[in-house]
């Protein structure tokens, strides 16, 4: 059998997918009424979009197609995310305010501040849609 490509899909007569794998040497044999395609994941931002795979494969081509979707979310969902990054940044620098977290009063004073920009965030213009994080005190 010829070696194959990284990224590869068999395709029954259809044009319909039989198997996808990511292999140099395929175990699987091609049988009649299949054909192979190359098949490649493209580059996407999983945090803002998810791929489609178009399938079938129309007869002559040789590749796999795919289609780039962008997630849309409710204003509701937008909001749910971002209080609940809030609220692990929140609890990852808790410490930071205890009596004997043994921080100068320049770097409480730095992470009061921080603290206060992460209660704010609600009052920026673009908020829930765009959030910009302050940045965390060194």
């Amino acid at each position: 059998m010829p070696r194959l490509p990284l990224f590869y899909t068999v395709l029954n007569i259809n044009g319909e997918i039989v198997l996808s794998q990511v292999t140099q040497d395929p175990e699987y044999p091609i049988g009649e009424g299949q054909r192979l395609v190359a098949d490649q994941t493209p580059d996407y931002d999983s945090l803002t979009q998810y791929i489609v795979r178009v399938a079938p494969v129309p007869e002559g081509q040789d590749y796999v197609e795919y289609q780039i979707v962008d997630i849309t979310y409710t204003e509701e969902e937008l909001i749910e995310s971002a209080m609940a990054t809030r609220k692990q940044l929140f609890l990852e620098c808790d410490w930071t305010q205890l009596p004997d977290a043994q921080l100068t009063v320049a770097k409480v004073d730095a992470w009061k501040v921080y603290r206060q920009a992460l209660r704010d965030i609600t009052d920026q213009p673009g908020y829930p849609g765009t959030i910009i994080w302050p940045t965390i005190p060194e």
